[in-house]
């Protein structure tokens, strides 16, 4: 169940930019988000445990920058932002976290040539780790693709869906939702869900730490993030739609 928080709040995010925002709960789960600080870094919050994480500082150029309707964290071509304790508390622990649901809008400023690949979400070293999670948007011959992977625990199979990215110049929803117990991987592009087939590749987990940031550095283009969300649970598709729509409303 969801409740919606009307009381927005004022912080500023980043380097001095105003931003307000409001905030979405699950009841009786965990829940981290990103929001808004003074400082030179972002910074997480655990409503479960009434805890604060903060993030690696963030990279040189990174800003909150105005994108269409709202802004977000826009991080420049070749950095990217680590988010240390603030993901690795529920995402480098699968007796905390089970199952969950990651939501963010994603924004990937210019166009995608052939075989390329931008990274929104990314977790290094990519052969070991509680949990390996990365989100990346790939042109092919064919389409432009976004791809949820993910692996957790002792599995040894790593986890693909993959499926038609709607568009670059424009902020998009993206829902990933994966149970460890089950096997099981759904991803959403603005309330829709990806039908095309899991793949699975062989995976060798010796589990040890993961680093898990926002875009990476091998990106050859700005990506910005805005309402990113750790959720201890996978989301049915009734709330993924109110979570889509609560962060469309509030970037407005």
């Amino acid at each position: 169940m969801l409740i919606n928080l009307d009381d927005k709040l004022n912080y500023t995010f980043g380097r001095g930019h105003n931003v307000n925002w409001s905030f979405v709960f699950v009841i009786d789960s965990y829940l981290w988000y990103l929001f808004p600080t003074g400082g030179d870094r972002v910074y997480g919050y655990d409503t479960a445990n009434n805890q604060s994480f903060d993030s690696d500082p963030l990279p040189a150029g990174t800003s909150v920058s105005q994108k269409g309707a709202f802004r977000g964290l826009c991080i420049p071509a070749a950095s990217q932002l680590i988010l240390g304790d603030f993901a690795n508390q529920c995402l480098r622990n699968a007796s905390i976290c089970d199952s969950f649901t990651i939501s963010f809008l994603a924004y990937v400023k210019g166009s995608v040539p052939q075989n390329e690949d931008v990274d929104i979400l990314h977790s290094t070293p990519l052969n070991q780790g509680q949990y390996h999670v990365q989100f990346t948007v790939t042109k092919t011959v064919s389409r432009l693709e976004g791809q949820a992977s993910i692996v957790g625990g002792n599995s040894a199979s790593l986890l693909q869906r993959t499926g038609t990215f709607p568009g670059v110049g424009r902020w998009v929803h993206v829902a990933i939702l994966y149970s460890r117990s089950s096997q099981e991987l759904n991803l959403y592009f603005d309330s829709v869900k990806v039908t095309d087939p899991n793949s699975t590749i062989a995976w060798n987990n010796t589990g040890q730490s993961v680093n898990v940031s926002l875009a990476s550095t091998g990106n050859k283009r700005e990506t910005c993030v805005s309402y990113f969300q750790i959720i201890g649970n996978t989301l049915t598709e009734p709330e993924i739609q109110q979570l889509e729509q609560e962060c469309r409303q509030q970037g407005e």
